[in-house]
């Protein structure tokens, strides 16, 4: 301790130690809270996914399921997680920037039209927020992903029209599968012929996604930033 008569000249020099340490401090928490957050987990042809939305995403995988990682080979590591995560959210990415392209957009009503879809299967709001909080998301999230399905489906609409399912298509599939329809009392072919369409379309439009997916990455630019998911890619290039 320093005596009383140092003290009054060592008080401004004490002060000053204290402030510096208190800015570091500050320095600090703003980096992890803040800077940190905003640091880029990937690029996609220079577009920045920031480490805060993966770190968002992998807290919604144990939102909705805890146990979905662990130290063992019984589930996923943080590591398979955040890979997880990180390629879904460069789809997004790809997908955003490839309807944007073709011109191709989603409105606020046609997102509110899916939410009141999605909302009227509950009973009150309190439910409909409650089941959003049980799926780790918060509204704003769950309009945005809303989006991004809104604008696969009008790219995937694009690429494959209900056009492109034609009537001999229609007719082989129900000549195959005469049987089945006829064991569920569905005996004609006018019956059943929308029902085929819609099948045989979701049934195309499904194999192109991941033909679109593959084609846009190859196309694409991307550096995965994220330490976690580079150290996993070397491992597996290893």
């Amino acid at each position: 301790m320093p005596s009383n008569e140092l003290y009054p000249k060592l008080r401004p020099y004490l002060l000053i130690v204290v402030g510096v340490f208190l800015l570091l401090g500050v320095t600090w928490f703003i980096y992890v809270n803040v800077l940190s957050g905003s640091r880029a987990a990937a690029k996609v042809n220079g577009e920045k996914i920031t480490i805060a939305q993966l770190d968002a995403e992998v807290d919604k995988l144990l939102v909705q399921d805890p146990s979905w990682l662990t130290d063992d080979d019984s589930g996923f590591s943080e590591a398979d997680a955040r890979k997880m995560m990180l390629d879904e959210l460069i789809d997004r990415v790809l997908i955003a920037q490839t309807a944007e392209k073709e011109g191709i957009a989603v409105f606020d009503e046609e997102i509110d039209a899916q939410v009141e879809v999605f909302r009227s299967t509950y009973q009150s709001d309190e439910e409909f927020e409650e089941a959003l909080k049980s799926a780790g998301h918060t509204l704003e999230v769950f309009r945005s992903q809303i989006r991004s399905e809104l604008l696969l489906e009008k790219l995937l609409e694009k690429q494959i029209s209900a056009s492109s399912i034609t009537d001999e298509d229609v007719r082989a599939y129900y000549d195959e599968n005469q049987a089945l329809f006829d064991s569920q009392g569905l005996l004609t072919f006018e019956e059943v012929r929308v029902q085929i369409e819609d099948m045989l379309l979701n049934q195309a439009r499904s194999a192109q996604h991941q033909s679109l997916l593959e084609d846009l990455r190859s196309s694409a630019t991307i550096e995965i930033l994220d330490p976690t998911v580079k150290a996993t890619e070397r491992v597996g290039a290893e």
